[in-house]
């Protein structure tokens, strides 16, 4: 992939998911963010997104919680 299709491929992820204003030095972060483990393997000099991916779950998980714990959500009462 050229450096063109990447640029192209990164200004339609950031239109599509609204992030237009995305930063263009933190474009490495949503790069990283489509990169698997298997292709990071393969091209060392592109970071896999398990981190972000540990990160993302993480703030998900303690999303729902909060949800869950409050009192108009309680599912358990």
């Amino acid at each position: 992939m050229t450096i063109q299709q990447l640029q192209q491929n990164l200004n339609f992820i950031k239109k599509i998911i609204g992030f237009e204003n995305f930063p263009d030095n933190k474009e490495n972060l949503l790069i990283q963010a489509f990169v698997r483990r298997s292709y990071s393997q393969e091209h060392p000099e592109w970071q896999h997104n398990q981190v972000l991916e540990f990160i993302g779950d993480s703030v998900l998980d303690a999303y729902f919680v909060r949800k869950m714990c409050l009192p108009q959500n309680n599912v358990f009462g």
